[in-house]
């Protein structure tokens, strides 16, 4: 499915799930409630990215655009970052736009915890490094000034 036919054809979107992902990734945080314990939230947090990334890859990734916190940002980065397999070349560059412009937006030492979250789960790919090249390497990033105080 390219973007084009998910924009004209969206029978394709569960909203259902969507509106499950959305509700949770703006307020879920995975810190344990009044009713709810945190190893709980966690599950459901990580079950429901998991369905969100099998089933609507393409929503998916363009939900980091929406104003969701970045506890959610973080896991769609490191969901897409450790599946980069099977995706047509087209999507691909897409989500790395997508990618790179969520970094960016990110606070800095936020945008680094995703670089060490990979590193930790040994994700280490040509897309993985890519990203990473081209966010310390941007227009936008005082290298000396990171440098120092990070």
């Amino acid at each position: 499915m390219s973007w084009k036919d998910l924009i004209e054809d969206n029978d394709k979107i569960d909203t259902v799930l969507l509106s499950k992902f959305l509700n949770m990734s703006t307020t879920g945080t995975a810190q344990g409630q009044y009713y709810s314990k945190a190893g709980d939230e966690l599950s459901e947090i990580k079950k429901l990215h998991a369905e969100m990334l099998e089933s609507q890859r393409e929503v998916y990734s363009l939900c980091m655009m929406l104003p969701i916190n970045d506890f959610h940002k973080h896991g769609i980065l490191i969901n897409l970052l450790t599946n980069p397999k099977g995706i047509p070349k087209e999507q691909r560059l897409y989500e790395n736009r997508i990618i790179l412009s969520t970094l960016k937006r990110m606070p800095t030492n936020r945008a680094y915890k995703v670089f060490t979250i990979l590193q930790k789960n040994k994700v280490n790919n040509t897309r993985s490094r890519w990203i990473a090249k081209r966010f310390v390497l941007s227009k936008e990033f005082k290298l000396p000034f990171e440098a120092v105080k990070y």
